[in-house]
């Protein structure tokens, strides 16, 4: 976990990650932190979760180099029952 640690400090100085991502994250785990401390019937994760979203949107972060999320497809698909007699073949 510390050589993990290491190599990831060491990816932030030389340049590659983005800063705006690397912003998001610590900022979400000292909101997780925070949340626990002193609210700890609060869903930490949660929170950190939509504030992180709500950050994305606003800052426009998906132009700032972070990987986002493409829209996901609008509608309800259809209900099928799945086929299971290949699940019984050669038995």
């Amino acid at each position: 976990m510390l050589g993990e640690f290491v190599e990831f400090i060491q990816g932030v100085v030389n340049g590659q990650t983005a800063v705006a991502a690397a912003a998001v994250t610590v900022t979400g785990l000292v909101a997780i932190l925070i949340l626990q401390r002193w609210l700890p019937k609060v869903t930490a994760v949660l929170v950190a979760v939509v504030l992180s979203i709500a950050a994305t949107a606003v800052f426009d972060l998906g132009s700032r180099g972070v990987d986002v999320v493409p829209a996901l497809p609008q509608g309800v698909t259809t209900f099928t029952i799945p086929d299971v007699s290949r699940c019984w073949r050669g038995r």
